[in-house]
């Protein structure tokens, strides 16, 4: 988290009010307003918003710096729920994108992100569960835009 956005947020988040979730529940979010300008709707599927967001919003820089130095835990992902036990992230969603491809393979290879590097062993375990603060999108975005 950057500091703008550590100095907003509540005192019980900042002290590591979060909790771990698999990658696999977790969602890139179709109402992100970043995303807008590309297209992207609500009906759009997850792989096709990955593949956007390496397009378009310089994900392989994140993807870079998680592979080499790892996920900072004191930057959760600000999750709001979702049916079947699952998350749309509202704020992170390129940390996601970016996890999700050093763990694929294959993923790598149809969004054409094949300069990645793969992360293996406890890295890879490491990468598969992300903290996350689970909220409302009205409640995070008093934190995240102001």
């Amino acid at each position: 988290m950057t500091r703008a956005v550590a100095s907003r947020v509540p005192a019980a988040v900042s002290g590591g009010g979060y909790k771990r979730v698999e990658i696999e529940k977790l969602l890139l979010d179709p109402q992100n307003p970043r995303l807008a300008e590309f297209g992207i709707s609500p009906e759009t599927s997850q792989s096709d918003l990955l593949t956007t967001l390496w397009k378009e919003l310089a994900v392989e820089e994140v993807a870079m710096s998680i592979a080499y130095s790892g996920y900072f835990p004191h930057e959760p992902l600000f999750v709001e729920e979702a049916p079947k036990g699952r998350y749309i992230v509202i704020e992170g969603n390129r940390r996601l994108a970016a996890v999700k491809l050093l763990l694929d393979g294959e993923l790598r290879r149809r969004v054409r992100a094949t300069n990645l590097p793969l992360i293996s062993g406890q890295d890879a375990e490491d990468l598969k569960n992300l903290p996350v603060i689970v909220t409302t999108r009205e409640e995070s975005w008093r934190y995240l835009d102001s």
